[in-house]
């Protein structure tokens, strides 16, 4: 089947997934290992919390939700092999900095094989690694972290697209139409670059490295949009299932939770608004991303400490849900449908590095909503495409525009495809989940059919959340 990308950001750092965080443990424990989960050592010193992630040192003070990066923290790593597993072990001494003693930290990650994916034979394309775990193992205790519960690894390479980091395609400013989009929702990360970021990356672009972000090229805002969403009750928003994950591409509800916030009430990336902590994670259990099943993840926020709140339904409202009544049209009928979302408007092809459009310059997210109005394409014409076969079924909604330079892509996913009555937004139709390009000639955007899923919907917020 035709690798095919997915339209969010989150899908940009999309690696082997061995970084995936085991939840925060109690003093001085250590996370059981199960797979590739890490274990990590949690050091409690008063009412702060010490651990190192990623091969760095953290800081979380109690009551916030955020962390503090530590790059002061010398930490030395190492790599053992273990019964024919590799890991990379993070050690750092107890160190003081002026009035604050940080701890000495431990972290173990296993690591996949010391060399390259086999080349890839198509351009486009990148290979990582995947593990499948194997017989059990005894336990070990590896630089004073005990590991229970371990497999034998066997590795293989897989080829994947490389994605891209644009946004709506031809599309036109919302707050240029003067429409309201009280239920439109930004899916934000609340982590912070440091220098030692911005060093890195520049090494990677020297490098014309796929991996370059480009950071030294972007706007602040450009560094924490996410995704997108869609407000459909007081306390929900639905999203695409492919934007829950953490720095390594892993899905991780937990990561989600601590270092992501929605913002609702605003067209505009960098003003207004109210955000919101995200209270509960509920994955649809389903989901399978190489074939765009089930792509679709509710988020129930609260208001918190850092809440600003908007008590005007004209800025903060939800959008009913397209099939909820008994008239509605199905998805292929409606005459109008219009994606909103954030990003750039560059229509490119699929052969480009990430973040870079075909002539290989960098492109940048739009700080203002963005719309453009697509036409339904019937799933029989959609399931006909040869980069679609395999992926339409009853859980999806086809939509584009024939001659192309119209489209969803990368820095849209998550966000919403609305059925129109002329210009009034009527009924949320689809999510954005993924597609061949941005922008190509026949080459419709793949959205999730939200209409599909509302029997599911409606067990999670409760029937009655929904608007009739």
């Amino acid at each position: 089947m035709t690798q095919v990308c997915r339209r969010g950001l989150a899908a940009l750092a999309f690696v082997c997934a061995l970084g995936a965080q085991a939840p925060a443990q109690a003093d001085d424990a250590a996370a059981d290992m199960t797979g590739l989960r890490v274990v990590a050592r949690v050091v409690a010193v008063g009412a702060r919390r010490y651990k190192i992630e990623n091969g760095v040192a953290w800081r979380y003070d109690a009551g916030d939700e955020g962390a503090t990066r530590l790059p002061q923290v010398v930490v030395t790593h190492h790599v053992v092999v273990r019964d024919g597993i590799r890991y990379r072990l993070d050690t750092s001494a107890s160190q003081v900095f002026g009035d604050e003693t940080v701890p000495a930290l431990a972290t173990i990650t296993p690591l996949p094989p010391d060399r390259a994916c086999p080349a890839v034979p198509r351009r486009g394309l990148r290979g990582i690694w995947q593990a499948r775990a194997g017989t059990a193992l005894p336990d070990r205790t590896i630089g004073g972290l005990r590991l229970t519960r371990r497999t034998r690894l066997t590795w293989r390479c897989m080829a994947v697209k490389r994605l891209h980091q644009v946004g709506v395609v031809g599309g036109t400013r919302v707050r240029d139409l003067d429409q309201a989009t009280p239920w439109q929702a930004e899916f934000y990360s609340t982590a912070r670059y440091v220098k030692q970021d911005f060093v890195a990356d520049a090494a990677l672009v020297r490098a014309a490295s796929p991996d370059a972000e480009y950071l030294n090229q972007r706007h602040a805002y450009e560094f924490h949009h996410h995704c997108g969403a869609v407000l459909i009750a007081p306390q929900w928003v639905v999203t695409a299932q492919h934007c829950i994950v953490n720095a390594n591409g892993a899905i991780d509800p937990d990561y989600v939770r601590r270092w992501r916030r929605i913002r609702l009430g605003t067209q505009d990336l960098v003003h207004g608004g109210a955000t919101y902590a995200i209270a509960k994670v509920v994955l649809h259990p389903g989901f399978d991303e190489q074939r765009y099943r089930n792509d679709i993840a509710l988020l129930r926020i609260a208001a918190d400490a850092q809440t600003v709140p908007i008590d005007d339904p004209k800025r903060i409202a939800p959008l009913r849900i397209a099939g909820v009544r008994a008239d509605d049209p199905l998805p292929d009928d409606w005459v109008i449908l219009v994606v909103y979302g954030w990003g750039t408007m560059t229509a490119h092809g699929d052969d480009v590095a990430p973040h870079l459009d075909d002539a290989g310059h960098v492109v940048h997210d739009s700080r203002d909503l963005r719309m453009v109005r697509l036409d339904p394409v019937p799933r029989a014409v959609c399931a006909r495409n040869p980069h679609y076969r395999g992926i339409v079924t009853d859980g999806v909604v086809c939509a584009g525009y024939g001659p192309g330079g119209r489209d969803s892509c990368q820095g849209d996913s998550g966000g919403p495809l609305v059925g129109m009555d002329g210009d009034d937004p009527v009924a949320l139709v689809g999510i954005v989940s993924g597609g061949y390009g941005c922008g190509l000639r026949n080459m419709p955007g793949i959205y999730t059919n939200v209409a599909h899923y509302l029997p599911w919907i409606r067990k999670v917020v409760g029937a009655g959340a929904l608007l009739p």
